[in-house]
């Protein structure tokens, strides 16, 4: 049986970590689980367009700054882990937008089935979980929405 994949995307924020303890105990309850917790960081490297002369783009200390956070709330998650068929998953996206990013993550291998998130994010870097992401992601996702509030 193929598990059934919830996306939990993260940026170390409180209400971040919310949604992080709101999937570990949603599986916790049984069944067989994969928790994808993702984090979005802006492309390390841009095709040359004209407009984009002034995006964004991430370094590698960005990235590893971001794998850490992502090994840290997969730790945390893991901790709260009572269910020995939940598998959690670590997975770092590159994106222009964060929303569209983790849209795009959910509909990457057709597995996901839920998309569990903070309603708040800390803004600069870190902004993944920002209202108006969270409100973004709920209204473009083809799978159901979770909103965790801090």
């Amino acid at each position: 049986m193929i598990p059934t994949t919830i996306l939990v995307p993260v940026d170390g924020s409180a209400s971040s970590q919310a949604a992080e303890l709101f999937a570990a105990e949603l599986v916790n309850h049984g069944g067989r689980f994969e928790i994808e917790v993702a984090t979005v960081i802006p492309p390390r490297t841009l095709p040359y367009r004209r407009a984009m002369v002034l995006a964004r783009t991430s370094s590698e200390e960005d990235a590893h700054r971001a794998e850490e956070l992502l090994r840290q709330a997969a730790g945390r998650i893991q901790a709260q882990l009572t269910n020995d068929d939940v598998t959690v998953v670590e997975q770092l996206v590159e994106g222009e937008s964060p929303a569209e990013a983790i849209v795009q993550e959910s509909l990457e291998d057709g597995t996901c089935k839920l998309i569990i998130m903070g309603s708040r994010g800390r803004g600069g870097f870190g902004s993944l979980a920002l209202g108006s992401v969270s409100q973004q992601v709920l209204f473009e996702a083809s799978c159901p929405v979770i909103i965790v509030k801090g």
